[in-house]
């Protein structure tokens, strides 16, 4: 692949690489540091892959990788230090890949834009810009459960309309 083609399938998949790195990471501060390592890596390697699933499966392994070393260099103990977890959480993202592809982040996105623009501001302001949620509760000087009611009311909007998206909707019988 030349450059140009892994750059647009980075940022195709940008949301997906980034949710499956704070997935077995579980720190949003080091998500970032690896997705761009990755970048980097995929851009100097560019010339060695050969299609868009082969630069998938490299991304997924490079990322175990750069997030083991996240790890250690932070000296923290997580359940990637089990392999069966990691291997479940690369077969359940390649599965992911085959079903959904990108049709779960349009959900989600059209579903972000039906909130209302105090919740889309949270939302942006948590996982945009990284502000963690006692952050949030002092920008809008708010008690901290209150933000935490808040993201809970969120997160089962989304989940909500994402079900109603995915549904399959009736056909309309015309009457003759």
């Amino acid at each position: 692949m030349d450059r140009e083609q892994v750059v647009r399938c980075l940022l195709a998949e940008r949301s997906k690489i980034l949710g499956f790195i704070n997935v077995v990471l579980g720190d949003w501060d080091g998500v970032e540091d690896v997705f761009q390592d990755a970048c980097v890596l995929a851009l100097a390697k560019s010339a060695s892959i050969n299609d868009e699933a082969h630069l998938q499966a490299w991304l997924r392994i490079t990322c175990r990788n750069l997030v083991r070393e996240a790890i250690r260099i932070r000296n923290r103990v997580t359940l990637l230090d089990d392999p069966d977890v990691m291997q479940c959480l690369e077969r359940f993202w390649r599965e992911q890949d085959e079903r959904a592809g990108g049709e779960v982040f349009d959900h989600l996105s059209n579903c972000v834009e039906q909130l209302s623009p105090r919740a889309r501001e949270m939302i942006r302001q948590r996982y945009t810009t990284g502000m963690s949620i006692v952050e949030i509760a002092e920008h809008y000087q708010r008690p901290l459960n209150t933000i935490y009611v808040g993201f809970s009311r969120i997160y089962a909007a989304l989940a909500d309309c994402i079900d109603l998206s995915r549904r399959p909707r009736p056909r309309s019988r015309s009457h003759a």
